[in-house]
C-alpha cells in the first residue's frame, strides 16, 4: 500500500507507484517538447498527482537527493 495524505481541500490523495524516474520520464515525454526546466517538472508532477501537492518543499528535496544520489557528477 502506498503513503496517503489528505489534502487542503479534505480529500485524500494516495501516492502514485512511480518512481521519480518514472515521473520524470512521462512529464519530458507528455510536454510536447521533450524539455523542462526542474521547476517545469515539479509543475507537471503537481498537475498530475494531487498527492504531490500536499507537502511540497519535503517530496521536492527527496527528489532532488534521489536524483543527485544515483547520478554522481564526479
Amino acid at each position: 500500500s502506498h503513503p496517503v495524505v489528505i489534502g487542503t481541500d479534505g480529500n485524500v490523495y494516495q501516492k502514485p507507484a512511480y518512481s521519480y524516474a518514472a515521473l520524470i520520464s512521462r512529464a519530458l515525454r507528455e510536454c510536447g517538447t521533450g524539455k523542462l526546466t526542474l521547476s517545469g517538472i515539479y509543475e507537471w508532477i503537481k498537475d498530475k498527482f494531487p498527492y504531490y501537492r500536499t507537502d511540497e518543499a519535503a517530496w521536492q528535496v527527496h527528489f532532488l537527493y534521489s536524483r543527485l544520489s544515483s547520478n554522481p557528477t564526479t
